[in-house]
């Protein structure tokens, strides 16, 4: 009778091991999309802008194309409270990365809402963003557009719907109201059965179902990290 390999029952078990590690090691990250100005621009002085609820604005289920970068995203439940949050957490994160002075969103707003009436219009434009920062006396303003922010339907550990995040963020620079860089976070959290190419980002971020806050943060921090002079 021929006796079964010990080492062959492990190859399968081991191969596994060897696969999740190099799985682990592609983690999906937000890519920023920066202009060729971006990399020498170093803002001394910035505004943020409260973030705008584009699902508000155009409904929900709606394919909406980003009015200052371009991308088109697709609007979905906005929870209450969204908009303060990220628009927060946005403040509280370019104030730690920056070098720069930072005007709170609770200053530019007044600027920017009387600028957006002047002008009959109900989501941003990079000239009257820019104009709004020159009234500020600020160099760049930072502007944040919210798609969905949904928020999941369970625990840490057994969520039947997960949470689901879209947002946008710009940097214009006043002195030629260009968009000098932008990115996109647009994510609804996987479990591993779903997609194994997620296992470093799972962990990473505690092996746990998320909060839509949780995972809104999350991409803050990793896109603000990109943000020109920071």
């Amino acid at each position: 009778m021929n006796t079964p390999n010990p080492r062959a029952r492990c190859f399968p078990a081991v191969l596994l091991v060897a696969v999740v590690f190099l799985l682990g090691a592609c983690q999906t990250r937000p890519v920023p999309v920066a202009g060729p100005a971006a990399e020498s621009f170093k803002p001394t002085r910035i505004a943020v802008l409260p973030f705008t609820n584009m699902s508000a604005l155009y409904g929900e289920g709606q394919s909406v194309r980003c009015p200052l970068c371009g991308t088109m995203m697709v609007t979905g439940p906005v929870k209450d409270g969204a908009v303060r949050f990220l628009t927060e957490e946005l403040s509280r994160l370019v104030r730690k990365k920056m070098k720069a002075a930072v005007i709170p969103p609770e200053r530019a707003k007044g600027v920017y809402t009387t600028l957006l009436n002047e002008e009959g219009l109900l989501f941003p434009e990079v000239g009257v963003v820019a104009k709004t920062g020159r009234r500020l006396g600020a160099d760049a303003v930072v502007v944040g557009n919210i798609y969905r922010f949904r928020e999941r339907v369970g625990s840490d550990y057994g969520a039947e719907r997960p949470a689901s995040v879209a947002f946008t963020l710009a940097m214009v620079r006043v002195e030629d109201s260009s968009v000098i860089w932008s990115a996109v976070f647009d994510e609804t959290q996987h479990s591993l059965m779903e997609n194994l190419f997620n296992i470093g980002t799972f962990f990473k971020r505690g092996g746990k179902w998320l909060t839509a806050e949780q995972l809104a943060r999350y991409g803050l921090q990793e896109i603000v990290d990109g943000l020109p002079g920071s």
